[in-house]
């Protein structure tokens, strides 16, 4: 979601420095964003505070003489590692009431701005001004770890490959419901064939997004990776 934002926040440098601050479940994904400097991974569990942890990361940041911070996360807490690394500029929706640690905040209209991706984008622009349109995301894959995963998962390549991942890293409150992914899988199989690997969560646990799909139409295509891919 947020790679357009990334990417607009690039666009009127000649050779921007953008780092990531992020928690290592998604600092992979980051690898992937073209531009990106530097990820650091937050030292951070989550959803606890920490504040002795966030000051010291904050503090170790100022050295780096960052000019400004985009806040993604609409928690209180979040705002804390750049106001501790005194980043002259802090960029965010103001969210958890963060009038002091964000001498940028920006008001979120939800109703007029739905998507996540468009939200994000919108922070790249100057306060008052437009929002641009975000670009469409884009990630370079390793090669090599896609013919890894190729290899592990006995994915045949001669027809297209889609991806379900049908999870999510805090449970069934941040997933799909099972009937949109199940009638996504269907639509694609219908349309191209297409082979349709379905993930389960990596202990192997029966999961009930990928039962559905695996009994659905695309019951002969589907396969249980069931936790064997790391990719």
């Amino acid at each position: 979601m947020s790679e357009p934002l990334i990417a607009l926040v690039r666009q009127p440098y000649e050779e921007p420095q953008v780092d990531v601050l992020a928690p290592p479940w998604c600092a992979p994904v980051y690898a992937r964003m073209r531009g990106i400097r530097k990820i650091i991974e937050a030292p951070f569990s989550h959803g606890r505070f920490d504040l002795p942890a966030r000051r010291a990361l904050g503090t170790v940041l100022r050295a780096e003489n960052y000019s400004r911070a985009i806040v993604l996360p609409n928690t209180w807490k979040s705002a804390l590692v750049p106001w501790f690394a005194k980043i002259p500029l802090r960029t965010g929706y103001v969210g958890e009431a963060r009038w002091a640690l964000l001498n940028d905040p920006r008001k979120l209209q939800k109703l007029f701005v739905p998507r996540l991706v468009n939200r994000y984008a919108a922070l790249a622009a100057a306060p008052g001004k437009l929002m641009p349109a975000p670009p469409a995301p884009v990630l370079v894959p390793n090669v090599a770890n896609r013919s890894a995963a190729v290899r592990t998962l006995s994915l045949k390549t001669h027809r297209p490959v889609a991806v379900l991942c049908p999870g999510a890293e805090f449970g069934a409150a941040k997933r799909w419901p099972p009937k949109p992914k199940t009638s996504a899988a269907g639509s694609r199989w219908k349309i191209s064939e297409t082979r349709a690997p379905a993930y389960r969560s990596p202990d192997g646990s029966p999961h009930e997004i990928m039962m559905r799909i695996a009994a659905g139409p695309v019951r002969a295509a589907a396969e249980r990776a069931s936790g064997r891919s790391p990719y």
